[in-house]
């Protein structure tokens, strides 16, 4: 089927983002990119605590509309898992790769199947965020915890990354492009949003350095403030503020 299937000039650039992007992944930071069409159908990626690459598109729960009939038998016959299976209670199609897996052959799948079930998708680039550190912290106000979809918690230590929050205090490390050689300061580097993490890029070449995910609990806010962390010090600044604004307009009543 994928030599007779066509992709689209926009899903093989989609398929050579999702390619580079694959080699930040981590158990803390997943990949997750959205498509623009009709059904708001989303590509995401994990490793799991065996460092699996775990990859998901869109299934029937989590998209607007219907699939279209027999989708679900050409992903199957591409090699996705179904939804909601005894083994992968999911509401998306699936896969697993070994974690010594070639990341573009994973990305040329994944882009596949997206190709299948949604023939209208395009690749939006990386230009328009999908969530700002300003929306993030909103939820955050609001109680809520931003998140990919709930992950099975692991006691393995994290083996990769130093840094893997946007909280932490990364704008005053350095970080090495592995493609110019250069050293950088952290709160020098280029940074965009996609998907839920932070992308620090290099400013020479634009290469990706690192992926930091805006996930963050309150607590781990206030460790990532006690750290230094400018982001983490003004959020809870500001949110002190904001109370004492709370606690005055109550003592005026």
């Amino acid at each position: 089927m994928s030599s007779q299937l066509k992709i689209s000039a926009s899903l093989q650039e989609a398929q050579r983002y999702m390619a580079e992007c694959l080699e930040f992944v981590t158990h803390y930071e997943p990949f997750v990119l959205e498509f623009n069409d009709s059904s708001g159908a989303y590509a995401q990626a994990i490793r799991d605590s065996r460092l699996q690459m775990c990859v998901e598109i869109s299934g029937p729960e989590s998209i607007e509309g219907k699939l279209a009939s027999g989708v679900e038998a050409k992903l199957g016959d591409l090699g996705w898992g179904m939804p909601r299976q005894s083994d992968a209670d999911t509401p998306n199609f699936w896969r697993e790769y070994p974690k010594d897996a070639d990341l573009k052959l994973i990305a040329r799948d994944t882009i596949l199947g997206v190709a299948v079930a949604f023939p209208d998708a395009k690749f939006s680039g990386t230009g328009d965020p999908i969530l700002s550190m300003d929306e993030a912290i909103e939820l955050l106000e609001d109680g809520q915890r931003v998140h990919i979809q709930p992950q099975t918690p692991s006691s393995e230590p994290q083996a990769k990354e130093e840094f893997y929050s946007a909280w932490q205090n990364y704008q005053a490390a350095h970080f090495r492009c592995s493609k110019c050689k250069k050293d950088w300061l952290g709160d020098k580097l280029e940074n965009d949003f996609q998907g839920l993490v932070l992308t620090l890029r290099c400013p020479k070449c634009h290469r990706k350095l690192i992926h930091l995910g805006v996930e963050a609990s309150i607590e781990e806010v206030h460790r990532f403030a006690e750290e230094g962390s400018p982001t983490a010090i003004e959020h809870l600044e500001m949110m002190a503020q904001w109370r004492a604004r709370q606690e005055n307009q109550k003592d005026a009543e």
